[in-house]
This record gives C-alpha cells, structure tokens and sequence, in this order.
C-alpha cells in the first residue's frame, strides 16, 4: 500500500515538472528535481 502511494505521488511530480518545463512556469522547478530525486529514486539530473 505505502509503496504503491509513493509511486503515485512520484509519477504526480514528475508530471508536473514535465508541465512546468513545457510550458515555460517557473514553479520553483529546483525544489520540485530535489523531491523527485530525493523521493522517486532518481538519480541522473540531480543536484
């Protein structure tokens, strides 16, 4: 259960990364590749 919450939420950010990235927002888009990274276990990009 927890697993499968965290996969939504991580597939939630990414999205929205990918939205603020395509539509030029500057949604404090560091913050939001630290939480990516830090949460979704991503490791190429990160700062």
């Amino acid at each position: 259960m927890k697993n499968s919450v965290i996969e939504l939420i991580c597939d939630d950010i990414k999205n929205l990364h990918k939205y603020a990235v395509d539509n030029n927002l500057e949604i404090s888009s560091y913050d939001l590749v630290k939480i990516v990274c830090k949460n979704c276990l991503i490791k190429e990009n990160c700062p």
